[in-house]
């Protein structure tokens, strides 16, 4: 992604959002922290011996109303870039913890 931070900032270790989803399964949904370099926020997905898949923070998803989603993240984030990403797909949602 463009920039090396995101313009949504939260000051919580452990950030609670609600997503108003149409088109998305908030259930699919799987959060990573990004890797800031050169000026971009990445992560690198790699099959191999040396470099390890990363692991997504775990993430509890409660349904509140028709199309209206509570996500919690259960773990407590250190400070800096993340990303919530639809499982299979390139699209992502960024947020910064500071």
């Amino acid at each position: 992604m463009p920039g090396a931070a995101s313009s949504a900032k939260t000051p919580l270790a452990s950030p609670v959002f609600l997503v108003k989803a149409k088109e998305l399964t908030p259930e699919k949904l799987q959060l990573y922290k990004l890797d800031v370099r050169n000026g971009r926020r990445e992560i690198t997905f790699r099959n191999g011996k040396r470099v390890k898949n990363p692991d997504p923070f775990h993430v509890n998803v409660k349904r509140l109303g028709e199309g209206l989603y509570r996500l919690e993240v259960s773990d407590s984030l250190a400070n800096g870039q993340y990303s919530f990403t639809p499982e299979g797909s390139d699209a992502v949602f960024c947020f910064e913890v500071y």
